[in-house]
């Protein structure tokens, strides 16, 4: 199962690592941090992955596996047509 994922990382060179020697998904806009604090990413890593990354020195923070956000895209998925006072297409059946 994938999870999506926050991973903290101590300089640059670890988180270059996660793309480079872990292959790991990382969403790029989401990059944060400085040098001296250290950095986080948002990424997508298959869960057995979590063990290999925490051995490594990086902090992970899970934010939702894959049931959860197809649970929540089925909760939000709707339809124009769904809003309320909206007129419904004609049957022409």
């Amino acid at each position: 199962m994938a999870l999506r994922v926050t991973i903290a990382g101590r300089d640059r060179e670890a988180m270059t690592d996660l793309v480079r020697r872990y292959e790991v998904d990382v969403v790029r806009t989401t990059v944060t941090g400085s040098e001296r604090e250290g950095f986080r990413v948002d990424a997508v890593v298959p869960d057995e992955r979590v063990a290999e990354l925490t051995e490594a020195g990086y902090a992970i923070d899970v934010i939702e596996d894959d049931k959860s956000a197809a649970k929540r895209r089925h909760e939000i998925d709707w339809h124009p047509d769904d809003l309320p006072g909206r007129p419904r297409p004609r049957d022409n059946g």
